[in-house]
């Protein structure tokens, strides 16, 4: 008799604790991101009488966290997303020849709301799309050092950007452990930081002294500007709470 109310004991708790999708309502989440990056070397391009540079921004990394309220087929998100390409050092030439060197580091913060919307649900997984909007903050800073052309001088360069943010994703969720789901993405991004102005004023620069909250700009005349606009992966975690 004991052995029975035991079995019937435990076989209530694991029907308690089966997972369905329909019933999740609210959770946080995280998740990494990773995609090609269409600037590349373009971002130094112009800047100097250089004509050549051995480095380049390929890739777009970056990270996300936040919280997600379901109502069965529609979901609000709200996050902070975290973009943030490699550190990069690179040579500069002109004609074959070395002219300086230069290293470059760049970030975007970026809070976000979104609505996630669901094609098909079982109780184990289900397939949605996502539309996000938000404003990012840009910072970037690039050292020149070893300089053989003007201003023959060693100077750093510090700016910063605001810039809308749209983004659409085509994913699927899967339960994983516990309360726990999988989630993975296929994105586009559209982000561009096309107004990148002076954090500090400069004495010495390619193009000259410059102010503070001056817009950046290149020896060609260009304005400096970096778009973080591309298709991209998302993988991710969340965690529900009920």
């Amino acid at each position: 008799m004991k052995t029975l109310l035991v079995i019937l004991f435990l076989s209530s708790i694991a029907r308690a604790r089966v997972f369905d999708m329909s019933e999740t309502r609210f959770g946080g989440y995280f998740s990494a991101t990773y995609g090609a990056s269409s600037v590349g070397k373009k971002f130094f391009e112009g800047e100097s009488s250089a004509d050549s540079y051995t480095k380049g921004f390929d890739t777009h990394m970056g990270g996300e966290f936040g919280f997600v309220y379901n109502t069965d087929h529609l979901s609000w998100l709200f996050g902070l997303e975290i973009i943030k390409p490699s550190k990069i050092k690179g040579i500069a030439s002109a004609s074959g020849t070395a002219v300086y060197s230069y290293t470059s580091d760049i970030s975007a913060y970026i809070p976000k709301a979104g609505v996630e919307v669901v094609f098909y649900q079982a109780k184990t997984y289900r397939i949605f799309g996502q539309a996000y909007f938000g404003t990012g903050d840009l910072t970037v800073k690039t050292d020149y050092s070893n300089l053989t052309i003007a201003p023959n001088t060693d100077f750093s360069i510090e700016g910063k950007s605001t810039a809308n943010l749209m983004n659409y994703s085509l994913g699927t969720e899967f339960h994983w452990n516990d309360n726990t789901t999988i989630v993975l993405a296929y994105s586009y991004r559209q982000l561009n930081f096309r107004n990148i102005k002076y954090l500090a004023d400069v004495t010495n620069s390619f193009t000259g002294a410059a102010s503070k909250g001056d817009r950046i700009m290149k020896s060609d005349g260009s304005p400096l500007k970096y778009d973080f606009t591309n298709t991209y992966i998302t993988l991710g975690l969340r965690f529900w709470v009920q």
